[in-house]
């Protein structure tokens, strides 16, 4: 994986240009824990479902957690099935659900 620093984070790729994930970096908390958020993640269209994901943010995970012990954070909908498996699998947990309103315009 390479971890690219941007001006909020890092920006993360495999070498094969299939998986992407930006990375929002935190300032330490009072327990020395860094904290990322983490967003955009994408693999590429016709390499899903092949464990690219999960092998990737595994990684990425390890790699983050060598320098200090980290939390992780993300905001995912519940509507997003491959996603919400995808964290499960990686042992996220949830600790907020939000909901979000709309109110329809008059016609």
């Amino acid at each position: 994986l390479r971890l690219t620093k941007n001006e909020d984070g890092y920006d993360c790729e495999n070498e094969e240009g299939t998986f992407f994930c930006r990375l929002l970096d935190y300032e330490k908390t009072k327990e020395q824990e860094r904290c990322f958020y983490l967003y955009e993640v994408e693999v590429d269209a016709v390499k899903r479902n092949q464990g690219i994901a999960t092998a990737c943010l595994r990684k990425l995970f390890e790699l983050l957690a060598e320098q200090s012990p980290v939390t992780v954070y993300l905001q995912v909908g519940s509507y997003n099935e491959p996603a919400v498996h995808l964290y499960e699998k990686l042992e996220f947990e949830i600790s907020e659900e939000l909901r979000y309103y709309t109110m329809a315009e008059d016609d």
